[in-house]
């Protein structure tokens, strides 16, 4: 919430006459009921002026507090940004609220920290004014028995955080659990499927010297891991030539010169086994090494 220095002198006078005007007339207000819901609590009461007015301060379990405010006689378009001035007593404050609609009637919310409660239940006045080049009143109303409806909420929301932590408690006994034994052991995502042709992958040219001078023979196979754009991350030999020079050109070859088709944002890493059959040359027009 922005400071309450940001306001200009003007908006200031305006709110101090609204505040002194409350002092006369008023809106009767509803006791504040205490409402538990899906890690929230929440506070809400009604004015009865024209349209019922509802405000609603709702606390999450992370701490994130926000509040709403509802009236029938309002044309609120849901989803679009109001700016506004909101004044508990005279400490203003600019916000951005957003239209909403539901089956209480049309309104606006709000988001910011722990601090819009506190000054929530500390005030005996809220005034709220729809900014622009002629600010319009949108609510002016007294507070009363703020201050004791969050009191109120506290129990209830050490009892969504309680259930919160537990949840998250087993959650993450769950994860540990997956970590160990997957949810389905037999899952195995779609092969990737090479551009190409793989076989061009390794060739006589990429013979390792001191293996072609030893006549050091044998076949790689691999796995090699590819991200969704088709291009291949990782690369492990799942058995080996017999040699490590062989293997490790194998891994090298195919991930400098493999590409594959693209998969759907959804799908994440997908994997494409094959083997190079490593064959020392009998003579220089010898077929490249075999990849298949």
């Amino acid at each position: 919430m922005a400071d309450a220095g940001l306001i200009g002198g003007g908006m200031r006078r305006g709110i101090v006459a609204l505040v002194t005007a409350l002092g006369i007339s008023t809106p009767a207000q509803a006791s504040w009921e205490v409402i538990r819901g899906d890690g929230a609590c929440a506070i809400s009461a009604q004015w009865d002026d024209d349209g019922g007015t509802r405000a609603t301060l709702v606390e999450m379990a992370d701490g994130a507090v926000a509040l709403g405010l509802q009236n029938s006689n309002w044309s609120i378009k849901e989803g679009e940004i109001y700016p506004l001035t909101v004044a508990f007593d005279r400490d203003l404050y600019s916000v951005k609220a957003t239209g909403f609609s539901d089956s209480e009637g049309r309104g606006f919310r709000f988001s910011a920290g722990r601090d819009l409660a506190v000054a929530f239940g500390a005030a005996s006045s809220l005034i709220i004014l729809r900014d622009g080049g002629n600010p319009t009143t949108v609510l002016a109303v007294k507070l009363i028995g703020s201050r004791a409806a969050i009191e109120r909420m506290k129990p209830c929301m050490a009892t969504v955080r309680r259930e919160k932590a537990r949840e998250q408690a087993a959650a993450d006994a769950l994860q540990r659990k997956r970590d160990i034994v997957p949810a389905d052991p037999f899952f195995e995502p779609e092969a990737a499927i090479p551009i190409g042709n793989a076989g061009r992958w390794a060739t006589n040219d990429d013979y390792p010297a001191a293996a072609m001078r030893e006549r050091r023979e044998g076949d790689a196979q691999f796995k090699v891991t590819v991200d969704r754009l088709g291009a291949p991350t990782d690369c492990e030999i799942i058995s080996s030539s017999g040699h490590a020079d062989l293997d490790a050109a194998t891994c090298s070859l195919v991930l400098r010169r493999s590409r594959f088709n693209t998969a759907p944002d959804t799908q994440g890493s997908r994997f494409y086994r094959n083997r190079i059959r490593w064959r020392v040359p009998v003579y220089d027009s010898a077929p490249p090494a075999e990849a298949k």
